[in-house]
């Protein structure tokens, strides 16, 4: 239970002990198009207040349901109607400052005060606070707000992130570099640091750098985990189809599958119309080994969304999966004709080439994929490996190679172990048999530390051919 909202308000229809006097009125908004079980959800929240309009809780609880269900202007007439005679409830502040700072409304400014004169060491209002302060133009006030021991110490990615943007505002580059740095320290799979490290670049000239950083965060999206229980209550009062396929999300990042395809199946019942709910269920019953009824799904999101490139591109990695091959190389084919600048059809069809003991096709089709759009590293590193380790002297290009799993390990920062493996592999194949055992030791090493033993003995085997001065033969 989160103290700061208060017992009342989660206790849902009970009420006793937490009335007040007020006026009934209700705010206005429309449903027409929302999903059933919203609609069903706010009308007995309505109702409530309408039985009990002296209520704190029924109204905070309203006003929680209306912003999580995107009825912005209603939510905030409900809050400010909870929080007239419960003001010291950090909810009651916290939550409307969020909603309308997203939509740059200048009230959210008076409502970040109060909220951190309520909990001045709550380190996600700070980071939001500040965030807002840099929308404003008011760089230094969101360094003030961030520069301290507490925030730093609890989000000390975020932190920087933000810092940095401030910095990087007042034209203190060094400094900028310098929190940048520190941010890709603490978490070093944060894309956003690598966006803003690259306009840094630009701004200074290093065109190659920025190129570089641009890579970086196309290939790292993840952000840094943000404990903020009183904003995870809008997830836990969340029920349409996007809720629904956020938290399906959630799960399938922490590899938990089952509740992963619970929660996309909810969002299919909720808006069965909705062609992504679809495939992302599609991709947890992959992820589960159930091609068969993976592929169904993925069918489905088509029916809905014809051409849709993620969903056939799926659907061709389910069907080949499940023994149907020339299924999943056509649907693969369908997919680079969906999206020729998508990555991912070439990667699949590449990979099925190789599976079929086809390299000399695969290396064509991984260098048409990476001859359009930005650097995908999955693809790099695949063409890599068959430049360097093919049978066929014709397929094989060892300067390639090194170039290729060079370029992905510095875009990945040199912690892959089986990047580095590929690495190794294209020095073996480029006759620099020092740098390949070097290379070959570090990947052993980290694939150790990684809990990948199959990998470790693999590459320990392949290190036995480079001290020998012989490169490994797929």
């Amino acid at each position: 239970m989160i103290r700061s909202i208060g017992v009342c308000v989660f206790a849902g229809m009970i009420l006793s002990g937490c009335e007040v006097s007020t006026s009934s009125g209700l705010p206005e908004y429309d449903t027409a198009g929302a999903e059933h079980q919203v609609v069903e959800r706010l009308q007995a929240l309505r109702q409530v207040v309408v039985a009990h309009p002296d209520s704190v809780p029924a109204w905070g609880l309203l006003a929680l349901s209306l912003q999580a269900h995107d009825y912005p202007e209603a939510a905030v007439q409900a809050y400010a109607r909870a929080r007239s005679r419960r003001p010291e409830t950090f909810a009651y502040v916290y939550l409307p400052a969020i909603l309308l700072a997203d939509r740059g409304r200048s009230e959210a400014s008076e409502l970040f005060e109060r909220a951190r004169a309520l909990r001045p060491e709550y380190v996600p209002l700070r980071l939001r606070e500040a965030a807002w302060q840099l929308d404003l133009g008011q760089p230094q006030r969101a360094i003030d707000l961030l520069d301290d021991s507490i925030v730093m110490s609890t989000s000390p990615a975020r932190a920087s992130l933000i810092m940095a943007r401030a910095a990087l505002a007042q034209n203190r580059l060094d400094r900028t570099r310098e929190l940048l740095d520190a941010g890709i320290r603490a978490a070093p799979r944060y894309g956003a640091l690598y966006a803003l490290s690259g306009q840094l670049y630009r701004q200074v000239g290093e065109s190659e750098l920025a190129e570089l950083e641009a890579l970086r965060a196309q290939t790292f999206r993840t952000e840094p985990n943000l404990d903020d229980p009183v904003l995870a209550t809008l997830y836990a009062e969340g029920i349409s189809s996007r809720w629904h396929i956020l938290k399906g999300q959630g799960n399938l990042a922490a590899g938990r599958l089952e509740d992963a395809r619970t929660a996309f199946e909810q969002a299919v019942a909720a808006r069965p119309s909705d062609a992504h709910a679809r495939n992302q269920l599609g991709i947890s019953l992959q992820a589960l080994g159930q091609f068969d009824e993976a592929a169904d799904s993925y069918r489905r999101a088509l029916d809905l969304r014809p051409g849709f490139a993620e969903a056939t591109s799926n659907l061709a990695m389910s069907l080949f999966s499940s023994g149907e091959q020339e299924a999943g190389m056509n649907a693969a084919r369908q997919a680079i004709e969906s999206d020729p600048t998508g990555a991912q059809g070439y990667l699949y069809l590449g990979m099925f080439e190789q599976a079929m003991g086809r390299p000399d096709r695969a290396r064509g089709i991984y260098a048409q994929g990476l001859s359009i759009g930005m650097f995908d590293v999955r693809i790099g590193i695949r063409l890599s490996w068959i430049l360097a380790t093919s049978r066929s002297p014709s397929i094989r290009d060892g300067r390639r190679a090194v170039v290729l799993a060079e370029t992905v390990n510095e875009i990945e920062g040199y912690d892959q172990p089986a990047s580095l493996d590929a690495l190794a592999a294209a020095y073996a194949e480029y006759r620099a048999f020092d740098r390949a055992l070097a290379t070959a030791a570090r990947a052993q090493e980290l694939a150790i530390q990684q809990g990948e033993p199959g990998l470790a003995a693999a590459i320990e085997r392949r290190g036995t051919l480079y001290t020998q001065h012989r490169a490994y033969r797929e």
